[in-house]
């Protein structure tokens, strides 16, 4: 792998880490804004990203994963994945990414358990049921 294959994820995050600073700024501006008015409730509850812009931060922060691990950086899509997990822990797809990732690294059992907890999240889909059953396998043999 060169050196410039590494360039389109640090730049999607370099982009989107501007993006979530500028959206985290304007909250605490607002926050201020409102402390400075006497209205505390209100800049507490107001200064706070609302549980959307968590998960639309943990769904990006997910894609530059998906990058670098198509990219053969698995340590870095881990990283990755557990970001997107620390700001959205329920985010299935985060969890199955991370066990993909694990698998490739050899750490079935974590990616076991991560699998286990997509499918748990998301019970629909059959790609996280197929995947844990899988690897469920072949830990066993």
């Amino acid at each position: 792998m060169s050196e410039n294959d590494n360039r389109v994820p640090s730049a999607l995050v370099a982009v989107g880490n501007k993006a979530l600073a500028v959206q985290s700024e304007t909250l605490v501006k607002r926050g201020l804004a409102l402390a400075k008015s006497l209205q505390f409730p209100k800049a507490l509850r107001e200064s706070k990203p609302s549980k959307e812009q968590l998960e639309d931060s943990a769904r990006f922060v997910d894609r530059v994963g998906q990058s670098r691990q198509l990219l053969g950086n698995t340590d870095g899509a881990i990283a990755e994945y557990r970001e997107a997990l620390r700001l959205n822990p329920d985010y299935a797809l985060a969890h199955y990414n991370l066990g993909s990732a694990l698998c490739d690294k050899g750490d079935l059992r974590e990616a076991l358990q991560e699998y286990r907890t997509a499918y748990e999240l998301n019970p629909q889909n059959p790609d996280y049921q197929k995947a844990y059953e899988r690897l469920l396998r072949k830990t066993l043999r």
